[in-house]
């Protein structure tokens, strides 16, 4: 550096920081993380020349101090005020540099953080590959550094380029992982926003069942927070499956509530969202009112423009263009659909794309261009295949995303806890083997050495031991008894865990006006009970490993049975003796409540006395044989339990085969099932 450019930096830091020129703090970090500070205030401010001169003097200083760490934030900072100021190529080059010396600093947070950021500023210049090479990067580093905030972030931008693709396969199993992180975290905002886009995923794979579930789960994390533009979305999306299942009422109620969200938030983006849902509905009105068409389409197109929002340009040219054909406006549909298969192809739109190469394909037919229409009707075919290739993500468990994430996170934290109790078990062993051969070495060295005191030196040794044992001991058993409370407390919390989500469950049911909704979210809360009431008995228990099947049974019976107010039916258990492992408990436990539930609803009458039958015995093999009767008149005749379409009775034989049983049904004065199944042990043994 010349004397005149030292001079000019230090009269900037005259000026900037006249509190670190006449300093005596000697903290060479705490210097660096001042102007560090400093740069941030520029930074918010928009103040770019000041906090580029800002930065330089950080990495002037760092330097000469050799930090890494303050000399990759200056490297950082320059980034971000190039990405600013418009210069992409010099914030990537300063972004790489912060890169590497963030690896010196063995900081693998910011690399997770940094390489999150080049993989956006790639996606954003329409390069996709790159941005997923980039997430990839970052998600190892973020992986290292047991961060969750920014993994769950990095996984939803994954979903979205994949969406982008049109591997709705790949970006579904993004979304899952961002919202169980999320969950841990209990960021409903994000949750909402990430089952928005699954949704959309369903919508694209055409299962109505799942998507209005997404959007019902989004609406259910997002209401409990202020109002947000995801909110507003899932309002908007919910809308446009309404309107296409023909239930209008409901669908412009939520659509109306949409629009509401979005002017309250000042969102025209969201507008977009509002005017395509609109020309969606006259566009699939019976007959088409294409005048609407054409004016929402252009009310979106134009908005979506003017705040550059290409997607749902893209989308509303969809809509113009059709209804141009339609209309036989065919220069104009040209126009515009050509416009929207360029921002299509450009930003790499596939679904978009799709579409309009159809429209497309149909309007340069129409003004006798057939090689054109050749063209856009063989890639609208080819983007078609690859799109609907992704029918197997219907392959999907039906179980509620939300539940299954937090029934993984419970069972991956107690897997933890009993990891750390072997472990620490193993050390206090190896410790005391440790122990034991010194005193056996220093036994024998006193027996050949000190022959003449060896029963004063060995008796005060064995004191000396035995004081240590003592303690040790002492410690042991108060560790113990500690992690046995931590396992009580654990079971307490799923519990109650377990009731919080049977309480929302119960409250979300009350703004459910379809039936068969309110029939599933019941039964879900039943699968509920059943498993919160095994950890209810083992946290109440002093014998953690097993679970009371005679006690638990009678309780769980009479739980359902007054549900349905069955108050003249005759409850009978016979599992007595009977003990097992909560990982055999657990699926037994949703077994017998499925069938339990099945004889409350169809074989008992509210005013006729009835009997049920449920018994548990061990065979002499080492496996179980449950048997389950009902005094009803049984399952019609002829009916394939194989195929049937009963989730209940399709969950009982899947959980059947988890425990490695066997399934089978008879009649016998009434419905009869029988179900061997095996616990943990013999189920390892059989692996």
């Amino acid at each position: 550096m010349r004397k005149n450019d030292l001079s000019i930096l230090l009269f900037f830091v005259f000026c900037l920081f006249p509190h670190l020129v006449f300093s005596s703090d000697t903290d060479v970090e705490q210097t660096a993380e001042k102007i560090k500070t400093a740069i941030d205030q520029h930074l918010d401010n928009n103040n770019l020349d000041s906090a580029s001169i800002s930065a330089n003097i950080l990495l002037g200083y760092a330097s000469s101090e050799d930090i890494p760490f303050y000399m990759a934030q200056a490297n950082y900072s320059l980034g971000l005020v190039h990405q600013s100021g418009g210069n992409i190529d010099s914030c990537l080059l300063f972004l790489h540099r912060a890169d590497s010396l963030f690896g010196v600093a063995r900081d693998t947070l910011w690399r997770g953080m940094i390489n999150t950021r080049i993989a956006f500023i790639h996606r954003g210049q329409n390069n996709a590959d790159l941005a997923v090479e980039y997430y990839f990067i970052a998600l190892e580093y973020l992986e290292q550094a047991g961060d969750t905030l920014w993994y769950g972030v990095v996984n939803d931008h994954l979903g979205h380029v994949f969406f982008d693709k049109g591997n709705y396969y790949r970006s579904l199993a993004y979304f899952q992982n961002a919202i169980s992180v999320f969950t841990m975290l209990g960021n409903n905002v994000y949750m909402g926003a990430e089952y928005n886009a699954i949704g959309l995923i369903y919508r694209k794979t055409k299962d109505k069942e799942k998507e209005k579930q997404a959007y019902l789960n989004a609406i259910g994390k997002l209401s409990e927070v202020d109002e947000t533009v995801y909110l507003a979305e899932a309002y908007s999306n919910l809308s446009e499956l309404y309107l296409e299942e023909g239930l209008e009422k409901e669908g412009f109620e939520m659509l109306e509530r949409a629009k509401q969200i979005f002017l309250n938030i000042d969102n025209p983006r969201g507008l977009c969202s509002y005017y395509a849902v609109l020309a969606f509905y006259y566009d699939h009105s019976s007959p088409p009112d294409y005048a609407k068409v054409i004016d929402f389409g252009q009310k979106g197109a134009a908005i979506a423009l003017e705040n550059e929002s290409y997607r749902q340009y893209a989308d509303a040219t969809c809509y113009l263009g059709g209804a141009y054909l339609k209309t036989n406006q065919l220069q104009k549909a040209r126009n515009i659909l050509e416009k929207g298969y360029q921002f299509a192809e450009q930003y790499g739109y596939f679904p978009e794309l799709e579409k309009i190469s159809r429209e497309l394909s149909a309007v340069y037919k129409e003004i006798k261009l057939p090689d054109k229409a050749l063209e856009l009707l063989e890639q609208h075919l080819m983007l078609k295949d690859s799109l609907s290739g992704e029918e197997r993500i219907k392959e999907f468990t039906n179980l509620d995303l939300s539940f299954k994430f937090r029934q993984e996170q419970y069972q991956d934290s107690l897997l933890q806890v009993r990891q750390e109790q072997e472990m620490n078990f193993q050390h206090e062993k190896e410790l005391q083997v440790q122990k034991n051969r010194q005193l056996i070495l220093a036994f024998i060295l006193l027996v050949i050495f000190i022959v003449a005191v060896f029963v004063f030196l060995y008796a005060r040794r064995r004191k000396a031991q035995n004081l240590i044992l003592d303690h040790k001991n002492t410690i042991i058993n108060k560790s113990l008894h500690e992690k046995e409370l931590l396992l009580k407390e654990i079971h307490h919390r799923v519990k109650n865990n377990f009731q919080t989500i049977s309480s929302l469950l119960e409250l979300q049911s009350k703004e459910v006006v379809d039936e068969q909704a309110i029939i599933n979210i019941e039964e879900g809360r039943s699968r509920i009970h059943s498993m919160a009431l095994i950890h209810q008995k083992l946290y109440q228990k002093s014998d953690l490993s097993v679970i009371e099947m005679q006690d638990y049974l009678e309780q769980l019976s009479s739980q359902i049975a007054h549900a349905y107010s069955l108050n003249n039916l005759e409850i009978i258990v016979n599992a007595n003796n009977i003990q097992l492992d909560i990982d055999t408990s657990i699926p037994l436990g949703l077994m017998l409540n499925e069938l339990i539930t099945n004889s409350c609803k169809y074989a008992f009458k509210k005013d006729v006395q009835g009997e049920l039958n449920v018994e548990i015995t061990k065979q002499e093999d080492g496996s179980y044989l449950l048997v389950h009767q009902d005094s009803g008149p049984g399952l019609p005749e002829g009916i394939n339990l194989a195929r049937t379409k009963s989730l209940g009775l399709r969950l009982v034989q899947r959980l059947t085969r988890q425990l490695h049983g066997t399934f089978s049904y008879g009649y016998d004065n009434g419905c009869r099932f029988e179900i061997t199944f095996n616990d943990t042990v013999h189920r390892k043994i059989v692996e």
